[in-house]
């Protein structure tokens, strides 16, 4: 896979969610086209990992720009990883992860 794409319409339900698919492209170094919603243009930085596509020409555009060119495909996908294990891999929220656990075992 070369190309990661996430449509989501414009629905209410559509802006709350956290697409785990994305994470997943971002995670294995794919760029990712998806629809600017919710919390996904935290995941998804335009022009950086990959783009953010609201209209049919905008879709077009960009799936055409990243199959015409395959350096910027490695490029933002070598961003997606590096995006992928900076804000969602395990290891950027192990403090967090550390400290809720040891709110358990604290004794006051």
């Amino acid at each position: 896979m070369d190309i990661g794409l996430a449509p989501y319409p414009d629905y209410p339900l559509s802006h709350t969610k956290c697409p785990g698919k994305i994470i997943m492209y971002l995670s294995l170094g794919i760029p990712v086209i998806a629809s600017p919603r919710g919390m996904i243009p935290e995941m998804v930085i335009h022009e950086y990992n990959g783009f953010l596509a609201e209209t049919t020409e905008e879709w077009e555009k960009y799936i055409i720009t990243l199959i015409n060119n395959p350096e910027l495909r490695r490029q933002m996908g070598e961003n997606a990883r590096k995006h992928a294990i900076e804000k969602f891999s395990v290891h950027a929220h192990e403090k967090k992860f550390v400290n809720y656990i040891n709110s358990f075992f604290t004794v006051s």
